[in-house]
């Protein structure tokens, strides 16, 4: 009896790193600097995270909480802490410009979104508006004036999130969680926080999507309450990977025949302006180099080749007066 192989095949994908690289070399890779300028410019970006359980999400997103607690973090172990306000406000702020940041953390857990800032068990509902989109309008959202500022919503919300242990993972996410940096920038002399719709303002915001891993029971062996959040887990997934085939087919966009189902989910409502939408959008498909995770490996790579074939039309956020310029 032979072994069994797995054919990985080609994936004409735009980058690929070794698991030998610095995350420095994959924030590079991965262009990162210029989502950041762009969202200072005042464009929505979304960067998700996707692979299976333990092939490195949460560390390429969030880096270690024992980092984060570093007097001299510079920024460069992960992507969170590079949001604008902890990178020089980025490399395309003005002197005559004015920059104001806040941030929000969340997590979908068994399709319920919880505040991982305002830890409580209450449930928070996912809204829609004609001008917002899909949103959460009683999430909090905090004032990061400083790195600092920035570092400690990480770290609050990486505490709160739920976490679980399992044959392939011994701290494995049970949740997929979103982290946004909302950018107001105004191009002026300086102004307060309540007077920057007076000035030429740019809105853009950046979201980081930690996606949680997709999992085999029969690889985890994982039972009782775990069961749950897998069956959660892979269910989110499949909705998304739906959405993104479906929008693949229709040529990119939602504009085709086939019915895109964003309503499916919480996860692919709150997606939904970042995949075929108006935003700027990456996605970084982690996979794990073990020869035993090569049927993962391969379903992570199909994922993100559909993926990358979906258009986006981004549109810049700003007041009428920075449009006309």
């Amino acid at each position: 009896m032979g072994l069994r192989t797995v054919h990985i095949g080609n994936h004409a994908l735009n980058e690929k790193v070794s698991f030998l690289f610095l995350q420095a070399d994959v924030l590079r890779a991965c262009g990162i600097t210029q989502l950041l300028d762009a969202a200072l410019a005042g464009f929505n970006v979304t960067i998700l995270t996707y692979g299976q359980t333990g092939s490195g999400k949460t560390f390429t997103m969030s880096g270690r909480e024992d980092i984060l607690e570093m007097d001299d973090y510079n920024g460069e172990s992960s992507l969170c802490p590079k949001a604008p306000c902890t990178d020089g406000k980025a490399s395309k702020l003005s002197r005559n410009s004015t920059f104001v940041a806040e941030a929000s953390y969340c997590e979908i857990y068994n399709e319920a979104l919880y505040d991982l800032l305002r830890w409580t068990k209450q449930q928070l509902p996912v809204r829609w508006d004609a001008g917002k989109g899909f949103h959460v309008p009683d999430l909090m959202i905090r004032d990061c004036p400083a790195m600092g500022d920035m570092l400690n919503v990480i770290s609050r919300g990486m505490q709160h999130r739920r976490m679980g242990s399992h044959e392939l993972n011994m701290e494995s996410s049970r949740s997929h969680s979103i982290m946004t940096v909302y950018c107001d920038t105004a191009v002026g002399p300086p102004a307060e926080r309540g007077s920057l719709s007076s000035s030429l303002t740019a809105v853009g915001k950046i979201s980081f999507v930690d996606l949680a891993g997709s999992e085999r029971v029969k690889d985890t062996k994982t039972s009782n309450g775990m069961l749950k959040e897998a069956g959660s887990i892979n269910k989110s997934l499949f909705t998304l990977g739906k959405v993104i085939s479906a929008l693949a087919e229709n040529g990119g966009g939602p504009g085709g025949g086939l019915h895109v189902p964003y309503r499916d989910s919480k996860l692919t409502r709150l997606l939904q302006d970042s995949l075929g939408g108006s935003a700027l959008a990456l996605m970084i498909a982690c996979c794990s180099p073990a020869a035993s995770a090569a049927e993962e490996t391969l379903s992570t790579l199909s994922y993100a080749t559909r993926a990358k074939n979906i258009r986006n039309r981004p549109v810049l956020q700003a007041s009428d007066s920075l449009l006309l310029q």
